[in-house]
């Protein structure tokens, strides 16, 4: 079962501590006390001037009324905070999951790169003959990776004593390392180690996240060295964060490790890190102290990605009591009260007690026209001119009261339907898109991060690709689609745009053609490294005539210099779109709430996804 936006218990929501937090439903409860004020005063004045109007009924009516209107704003008002927070906590920490999944693709990827393989082949430690003129080319390589894929700051290979062999910036703090790390990485039975910790190859970070593999002869197997990825977790959390975090009502978005530690936050002077905080899963929400405030806390455990899911760690959220509901408002988007009452009143959502209450204004107000008609002719009839003319006033004055209370509370219960309606959709719409850019981002990076592969260049710019070849370049293609499955294939293509290779062997019967595609000559004259070329989308013949988008880089030759094929990633758009849409629309009992939808569009509104 999915754990975002688990459908929500009201029996768990205490409303009456959180009341006086309230602004919007305050200001309501306001505009009631005043209206019930004045009925009193007309309730008074009704039995002094003998308007021959009972109002004891009609007040007791609106009396309670206005209570009901009151609980459920502050309810629905609870409720729509309680599930935002939810929803953020739950994003937060999913959206680094899905993150770090691609990070031991990464690993599994690079650790199997020939450069690598034939670099520690030749250079067993710093002291090696060749050490300087091979240390300063694979360098370069490491930060071609990086350039194209600026998730790390830091490449380091290691021999298996553990000896520094290679670093980004080629001035290692240490020359030897004994992190356990290490030894886990040389005989592992994973297909990657990872690691937050400190590392004593990383001095300067208390914490860091590495991701680590043995790197191994290509036929014996043998353990030739380890190579290990360090990511820019601060980074991440903080691009993660910027996205979620709104600012008016003060909150703090933070993730927690096992522990309860706090190991990234969004406002480090509001919660710093290393501190401890109570996990909170049991539950819809729970109100916290902490610094000598009081927080409406949650947190939320990642619901995985692809079976991954990570060190174990809580997305968190805490807002200051004291701001949790300022920013309560919510677009209507020109709909009319009208419309959100009919809304109210045919929505299969809306509970009964709370469609009832427009018709019980309207109902009070019936019953007060009658009593105000009754009122009218029994004055008729009176022979007080006196007594007549005052309770002619009265009975006016009771009219537009009731008259007013009936548009109070029309307009309040709008509001309620519109929040109800309307809370998370706009918040959830972006978080859907956010998702979709970041991992559309992802797969520009991939196409130029690949088509750095030694294998691909060196065979690409012989005259002729002999069959060996052919299935050299086949099995790599499979392995990297292995790694990262949100493809449905990977293709190479020469310089006339000719399939050379695929990896998914159900499309075997695409080697051999000539692709005619915009794309494919945008990629071919392409030169810089840092670029890339991606697709409209469309239907393609790659993708069994669904619309997709694919990604593309030019591979160039390192001894020429020149152009020598592409590299082409098919998007699995069905899958990916529907699957990032499934993950954030709201859930009852695992299953997306009845009636609810979302759509992915283009900006010239062609849908491109949709549940």
């Amino acid at each position: 079962m999915s754990r975002l936006q688990a459908p929500i218990k009201e029996e768990h929501f205490e409303i009456k501590p959180l009341l006086k937090y309230m602004s919007p439903v305050l200001d309501n409860q306001e505009k009631l006390h005043d209206l019930s004020r004045n009925w009193d005063t007309l309730a008074l004045l009704s039995k002094l001037g003998h308007a021959g109007v009972n109002m004891d009924a009609i007040k007791s009516n609106f009396t309670q009324l206005s209570q009901e209107l009151i609980d459920h704003l502050a309810l629905e008002t609870l409720k729509k905070n309680i599930q935002e927070m939810q929803a953020k906590a739950q994003v937060s920490v999913d959206t680094v999951i899905r993150n770090l999944f691609e990070r031991t693709a990464d690993i599994g990827f690079l650790s199997t790169d020939a450069a690598i393989r034939d670099f520690l082949h030749a250079t067993q430690t710093p002291y090696d003959q060749q050490y300087q003129q091979n240390v300063t080319a694979l360098r370069e390589r490491f930060k071609a990776y990086v350039a194209n894929y600026s998730v790390y700051f830091d490449i380091v290979l290691f021999n298996p004593k553990g000896d520094v062999l290679v670093t980004l910036d080629g001035h290692p703090t240490i020359t030897k390392s004994h992190d356990p790390l290490l030894h886990e990485a040389l005989n592992t039975h994973k297909a990657y180690v990872e690691t937050y910790k400190y590392h004593d190859f990383l001095p300067h970070y208390p914490q860091s996240l590495v991701y680590s593999y043995r790197v191994t002869d290509e036929s014996s197997g043998e353990a030739l060295g380890v190579l290990c990825l360090c990511f820019k977790f601060s980074d991440e959390m903080q691009a993660i964060f910027k996205n979620l975090v709104t600012s008016e009502n003060k909150e703090c978005l933070m993730l927690l490790d096992q522990k309860g530690c706090v190991i990234a936050t969004s406002d480090a002077y509001h919660v710093p890190l290393g501190a401890q905080l109570e996990p909170i899963i049991e539950g819809s929400y729970k109100v916290v102290t902490f610094g000598g405030r009081d927080y409406l806390a949650k947190s939320a455990l990642s619901n995985g990605y692809q079976g991954y899911y990570g060190l174990g760690w809580f997305g968190h959220i805490m807002v200051p009591l004291d701001h949790a509901f300022s920013n309560c408002e919510v677009d209507s988007f020109g709909m009319s009260e009208n419309l959100l009452l009919a809304i109210l009143q045919h929505g299969s959502q809306f509970k009964p007690q709370l469609k009832n209450i427009p018709l019980q204004a309207n109902s009070i107000q019936y019953n007060l026209n009658r009593a105000i008609w009754n009122g009218n002719i029994k004055q008729s009839n009176t022979a007080h001119t006196e007594n007549k003319q005052f309770s002619r006033s009265l009975l006016l004055e009771i009219r537009k009261t009731g008259e007013n209370t009936k548009k109070i509370i029309g307009s309040s219960i709008a509001n309620l339907t519109k929040t109800m309606v309307l809370s998370n959709t706009v918040f959830l719409a972006d978080l859907i898109v956010d998702i979709m850019d970041r991992n559309l981002y992802e797969r520009a990076n991939d196409c130029r991060w690949w088509a750095l592969t030694g294998a691909f260049k060196e065979i690409l710019s012989q005259p002729q690709i002999a069959p060996h070849d052919h299935l050299k370049m086949q099995q790599i293609l499979r392995h990297i689609n292995a790694l990262y499955t949100v493809y449905s294939t990977i293709i190479i293509y020469n310089t006339e745009g000719k399939i050379i290779a695929v990896s998914n062997p159900a499309q075997e019967a695409l080697v051999g053609q000539v692709l005619r595609h915009s794309w494919v000559d945008a990629t071919l004259s392409l030169t810089d490294r840092t670029r890339y070329v991606v697709s409209h989308f469309e239907p393609s013949v790659l993708y069994d005539n669904k619309p997709t988008y694919i990604f593309n880089a030019s591979i160039i030759s390192d001894a020429s210099q020149s152009v020598v094929g592409g590299i082409g990633l098919i998007f699995d758009s069905g899958l990916q779109f529907g699957s990032m849409i499934e993950e954030l629309l709201p859930k009852d009992q695992g299953a997306i709430k009845e009636g609810v939808f979302a759509v992915l569009a283009t900006q010239d509104r062609v849908i491109i996804a949709s549940n």
